[in-house]
């Protein structure tokens, strides 16, 4: 069984992902690009520890 953080981790990098994707190509995208991959890389470390 995989745990708790490792569900979170992965959640996170999901997360990250969509917001990426869903990001218009406007000002507030840039912002949500930033947002996305900030979080993405807090996934990746929590997966890393």
């Amino acid at each position: 069984m995989k745990t708790p953080r490792r569900i979170l981790a992965g959640a996170l990098v999901v997360l990250g992902a969509v917001l990426i994707f869903a990001a218009p190509e406007t000002v507030s995208g840039v912002v949500l690009i930033s947002i996305g991959i900030l979080i993405e890389l807090v996934g990746i470390m929590l997966e890393r520890r």
